[in-house]
């Protein structure tokens, strides 16, 4: 058959009312052959070249998208009526991470789903307010957040057959941690002093000594507020920590 007697095969991919740029749709023939795959659809249109008459089945996949397959007919020389396929979109997991102890969102976080098999099947990265949504899950997950400055978190997810395809809101909780560091000087450094940085309680949680500079250093701690505290002088500060480093100097008298 010569390429004249070819036919075409064209479309617009979309979800709902928007185009889908890096859909992939798979032409097939009676015989389950492949003889086509596109795999970008750019605004969310396609086309298929010099295809032979006949009846083929075209199957359409975006990630987040329920797939479809439909009939199509090609006939000689001539391109068939402009295929609209809409996806239906398949619910997913939505909320905000949250660090539970200051009750402040968490932004940049990395949200990771994986599947049974420990596959990664859906990725994103949380707002500025803490907010993320992870679509295309559908069934047991397990979620994975990873945030600057905090240790990751993972939690096993069961999606709720009652949502009727709505999202399944789950929050996620991170406990953010920061530095705190600064210099202690009096009439000039102050060196080999003891500190002691004390939670809401009045509980030890870190405690160091001041290098030759009168410089100090405390890692990894929790997001919240502080009191600290020297071990041979009355020099007491309220300090604040959060996922970023704090300076934070004390003037002895």
């Amino acid at each position: 058959m010569s390429a004249q007697e070819d036919g075409r095969v064209t479309g617009v991919v979309r979800s709902g009312t928007t185009p889908l740029d890096d859909a992939v749709l798979t032409l097939t023939d009676g015989a389950g052959t492949q003889v086509g795959r596109v795999a970008r659809t750019p605004e969310g249109h396609f086309g298929f070249d010099d295809v032979a008459p006949g009846r083929y089945v075209l199957i359409v996949h975006h990630s987040g998208h329920r797939p479809r397959a439909l009939t199509v007919r090609v006939a000689a020389g001539h391109a068939t009526p402009s295929l609209s396929v809409v996806l239906e979109p398949i619910a997913g997991v939505r909320g905000v991470v949250r660090d539970p102890d200051t009750g402040s969102p968490v932004a940049a976080a990395t949200v990771v789903a994986l599947d049974a098999g420990g596959d990664v099947v859906a990725t994103t990265i949380s707002d500025p307010d803490g907010t993320y949504r992870l679509g295309g899950v559908d069934a047991a997950i397990t979620i994975v957040v990873a945030a600057p400055g905090a240790d990751p978190v993972a939690r096993g997810i069961d999606r709720d057959a009652g949502l009727d395809g709505s999202d399944q809101v789950v929050d996620l909780p991170v406990r953010t941690r920061g530095a705190l560091a600064g210099t202690v000087s009096g009439d000039g450094p102050v060196a080999g002093l003891g500190l002691v940085l004390l939670d809401g309680t009045g509980r030890p949680v870190a405690a160091t000594s001041t290098g030759a500079d009168g410089g100090y250093r405390f890692d990894a701690v929790p997001a919240g507020t502080y009191t600290l505290r020297s071990d041979a002088h009355a020099a007491v500060a309220s300090v604040a920590v959060g996922p970023h480093e704090e300076p934070q100097d004390l003037v002895l008298s």
